[in-house]
């Protein structure tokens, strides 16, 4: 597994790495996971998040989705 960025809306965390992987802004997300063809996602959002972050990956082309959200399902 090759975690290549992670992505928030918070501008604070926007532009700042984490393990050495940027974190890039939710509108990039497409973009990147169209270019870099990536098919793994890991939800890591509150619960109330969650299902919004499930759905912009499916419609992404994301095929395979980690959830470690508190919710279920």
């Amino acid at each position: 597994l090759n975690i290549v960025a992670g992505f928030d809306n918070s501008f604070d965390l926007v532009g700042t790495t984490v393990n050495d992987k940027p974190i890039l802004h939710i509108d990039k997300f497409t973009t990147i996971v169209e270019r870099l063809h990536i098919k793994i996602g890991i939800i890591t959002v509150q619960k109330e998040s969650a299902q919004e972050v499930c759905d912009m990956m499916i419609k992404a082309g994301i095929k395979v989705i980690w959830n470690f959200a508190p919710v279920n399902g």
